[in-house]
């Protein structure tokens, strides 16, 4: 039969609905809690409503051949299943889910075992779920039927355009993090060339390096290995997390500055005691390094300080929503706020 573009969106939504109980109770049950699954805040999938709308639009003429209903359903499914992952990744450099660990799968978009379900699931939809579905669509008058996908419609528009920023901020964090670790270690590798070029004579002086340089990896290893407090409130633990990682952060930036200040006095002293216009002016262009890596070093921690908690909470919830999110480009920053989330 036809259907009008209301009932199109109502039936769209429904199965946005019913996509979404069944992730939630899936993934809530491999994970042993409550899991609001999927990409938006409201209780709908869209790939699940897509797919329905698809499967629908291609099997219901085959609907008395289950074969056909199964091939072609699963065709469509996986066609739809791979061109929404792969857009979905390419805009915020995030995989939301993820098949590289399942036989027979391509790019960990799509595998065969998630296609034939959803070649069952197709001819589960045609000739079971589909006819109640329908009857209750058709049930709904004219213009009883245009309000309520009018306002369904309003209400997705908007959780889309929430979600979707919330998902570009997250990436943009995701960025943030992977290059406030790359900068820390660049600035640990330029320290260390730095203080390799100076010929340390003082013991005083290497001694006083030597135990800045344990008290740095003292500060990294509590930072890789730190445990969350188990005994409070998730979002107060959360927030807890939050401050924890800042202080450390903040405390290997600080170390890191007053081995540099250290650095620099000997290299002043050096200075004060060239005997060569030519040394003099080896001593005054490391100094000059020296000065621009500490202001490198003051800028992260005025970037660490102007850090804000909120964006940290709503990409940790997108997290929990997606337990199973993976990232090519920001692998270890998403571990990093995965760990966080625990």
């Amino acid at each position: 039969m036809e259907y009008s573009q209301s009932q199109w969106i109502l039936t769209f939504f429904i199965y946005c609905v019913c996509g979404w109980i069944w992730e939630c109770l899936y993934v809530s049950v491999k994970e042993h809690r409550w899991v609001n699954r999927g990409f938006l805040h409201g209780p709908w999938l869209p790939i699940y409503g897509s797919g329905a709308i698809l499967v629908l639009f291609l099997t219901l003429p085959l609907r008395e051949c289950p074969v056909l209903v199964f091939a072609v359903g699963m065709v469509g499914a996986t066609l739809l299943e791979y061109l929404t992952g792969a857009v979905m990744e390419r805009i915020f450099q995030m995989r939301y889910w993820d098949y590289s660990n399942l036989p027979i799968n391509v790019n960990g978009y799509i595998c065969l075992p998630v296609s034939m379900a959803w070649g069952g699931f197709s001819v589960i939809l045609i000739m079971i779920l589909h006819p109640p579905v329908e009857r209750i669509v058709c049930s709904v008058w004219g213009w009883a039927a245009e309000l309520i996908a009018t306002c369904l419609t309003v209400l997705f528009v908007t959780d889309c355009v929430s979600s979707i920023r919330a998902a570009l901020d997250m990436r943009g964090l995701l960025t943030r993090l992977g290059e406030q670790r790359e900068a820390l270690r660049e600035m640990e590798e330029h320290l260390n060339a730095v203080l390799e070029q100076i010929n340390i004579r003082s013991e005083a002086f290497r001694r006083q390096m030597a135990e800045l340089g344990d008290v740095i990896l003292e500060k990294k290893e509590e930072y890789q290995q730190e445990k969350h407090i188990q005994q409070l409130r998730r979002k107060k633990r959360v927030l807890e997390a939050l401050r924890r990682r800042r202080d450390q952060k903040s405390a290997v930036l600080s170390l890191l500055a007053k081995k540099t200040d250290t650095a620099m006095t000997e290299i002043m002293l050096r200075t004060g005691e060239a005997a060569s216009e030519q040394e003099r002016r080896y001593w005054s262009s490391l100094a000059q390094s020296v000065t621009q890596f500490r202001r490198t070093i003051g800028r992260a921690e005025a970037e660490l300080e102007d850090r804000r908690d909120r964006e940290y909470q709503t990409a940790i919830a997108i997290l929990k929503r997606n337990p199973g999110a993976v990232s090519k480009q920001h692998k270890n920053a998403l571990e990093e706020l995965k760990e966080m989330k625990q």
